[in-house]
């Protein structure tokens, strides 16, 4: 979807000023250099979207129960991590770790903007764990090749964006 050049540009202006309110707050000086240094920087990520927006590149249109689903990555990492330490632990061992390739029916909807948005969630909300990587989407086939480390199940939060056992 290509946004108006206007209403793109009033929010990058927008994003702008939380660029530089985030930059400051994150390094933690509020020195002459680092107001300009955040600035020029906030001012090249705001025309970078200004471009990205005016060009309709990159759509991306998840649903909100979608996005909510971020409260469950704490623990889905925490789990991750555990399961990849254990595996770790075996290999150091001398055993042969638990890791397998797995193809999953994956339905995500279509070729639309909500359906880009539900691979990239997929992508990144599966992958954040150290245990599990999206290796790749088929969208004709409809399926994922995921690498699970130490496990065999098939994370929750796959199976909330659409992933079947």
């Amino acid at each position: 979807m290509r946004l108006p050049f206007a209403s793109s540009a009033a929010a990058s202006g927008i994003e702008f000023l939380v660029l530089v309110a985030l930059w400051l707050l994150l390094v933690g000086n509020w020195s002459g250099q680092e107001f300009a240094m955040g600035v020029a920087v906030a001012a090249a990520g705001a025309v970078g979207d200004v471009i990205v927006k005016k060009e309709g590149f990159a759509a991306f249109r998840p649903r909100l129960q979608w996005l909510a689903l971020i409260v469950w990555e704490p623990w889905y990492v925490i789990k991750g991590t555990v399961l990849a330490l254990r595996e770790l632990a075996r290999t150091l061992a001398g055993k042969q770790p638990h890791f397998q390739f797995r193809i999953i029916p994956y339905r995500y909807g279509g070729q639309n903007e909500t359906a880009a948005g539900k691979r990239a969630l997929f992508s990144a909300y599966v992958t954040i764990s150290p245990d599990t990587i999206v290796v790749g989407l088929d969208q004709k086939r409809e399926i994922a090749l995921l690498h699970l480390l130490g496990s065999e199940e098939l994370p929750e939060i796959a199976r909330e964006l659409g992933a079947r056992v």
